[in-house]
């Protein structure tokens, strides 16, 4: 029986993977996870027809998780080989390629490309943004804003008068019920005492 040839990529992957983790003080109550949803919406966009048992999307969750430690930790030693306190896009790729995933820089760089655009069409869906691209001067908006806030006051004014209205209606009608019904009753009463005398 052989052994199972495994990808150059992914021969150092076993032995990583066999390492314990580099903090002894870290609990498991204190890592990180990749949140359970976005790997079910990753499997559903990967493999849309696959069935896949709760111990599998485990091992997966572990594994992206130790990925995504290694890679960092990788990323952090080439951000301080370089001199710099902060991680860049370039350190992570770089961190790829020591950890023997260059054939995979182009898809991150790809990868990275859209995520930049994803978060500039967020941003330009903000009040802010809205606001500073919107072509009108400050006092235009500001008359803008008194309008609305006029229009709104003037309609939940209108609902609370005819919300009066309906109550009075409704008060008086009541009333007017209530002195019906007293007036019976006294006039049943006083029948009532008139068979007594």
């Amino acid at each position: 029986s052989t052994a199972p040839v495994q990808p150059p990529h992914l021969s150092n992957w076993s032995v990583m993977l066999q390492q314990p983790p580099e903090s002894p003080d870290e609990s498991p109550e204190d890592e990180v996870s990749i949140p359970r949803a976005a790997l079910n919406k990753f499997i559903k966009e990967v493999a849309p027809e696959a069935r896949v048992t709760n111990d599998a999307r485990d091992l997966l969750i572990a594994c992206c998780n130790e990925f995504i430690h290694r890679l960092a930790t990788e990323s952090n030693r080439v951000c301080g080989q370089s001199n710099k306190k902060t991680i860049n896009p370039d350190h992570v790729l770089q961190a790829l390629g020591c950890l023997g995933l260059a054939e995979y820089r182009g898809e991150a760089e790809e990868a990275g490309q859209g995520a930049k655009r994803e978060v500039v069409e967020r941003r330009k869906q903000t009040a802010s943004y809205k606001f500073k691209n919107s072509g009108l001067s400050y006092e235009e908006l500001l008359s803008l804003q008194t309008e609305m806030f006029a229009k709104a006051q003037a309609q939940m004014l209108q609902e609370t008068d005819a919300v009066t209205e309906e109550d009075a209606r409704q008060l008086q009608e009541a009333a007017a019920l209530d002195a019906a019904a007293g007036g019976a009753a006294a006039a049943a009463g006083g029948s009532a005492d008139d068979e007594y005398d």
